[in-house]
């Protein structure tokens, strides 16, 4: 009598979870609401990773999207109407002109890069010398 009691227990108590577990957790708005999120997170984590983060000095797929997103917000920021107002293109040509531009192109890059590098540290030095004198 005791196992027929514990194995409809058990059939009871494994019915009434396998109900619930079909029960939706999260109401339909806010399902929507988490979809709403999950893509902004999404779009925002894909802008940073293809415009914002700097992959150091070696060639990589993007820097020609970056260059060009960067040459965009210098230009929104300084206020300097820039010279090219194309999309990013490819650098490898067969014009030696525009193979000595791409060079050209790619040492003002290194000269940004190497200013921002001397901006972020002098900011840095600023930063430790008021903490040390807090201190």
């Amino acid at each position: 009598l005791s196992i027929y009691l514990s194995i409809y227990l058990s059939n009871l108590l494994s019915a009434s979870i396998s109900k619930e577990a079909t029960k939706m957790v999260l109401s339909p708005q806010a399902q929507r609401a988490w979809k709403m999120g999950t893509a902004i997170v999404t779009s925002i984590t894909a802008f940073h990773v293809f415009f914002q983060v700097d992959y150091g000095d070696q060639d990589h797929a993007l820097q020609d999207m970056q260059r060009w997103y960067r040459r965009k917000v210098d230009d929104v920021l300084v206020g300097s109407v820039s010279t090219s107002t194309s999309t990013p293109t490819s650098t490898t040509t067969t014009n030696p002109g525009r193979e000595e531009n791409a060079l050209n192109e790619q040492q003002q890059q290194q000269q940004e890069r190497e200013k921002r590098r001397q901006q972020q540290q002098q900011l840095l030095n600023e930063l430790q010398s008021q903490l040390d004198d807090r201190r």
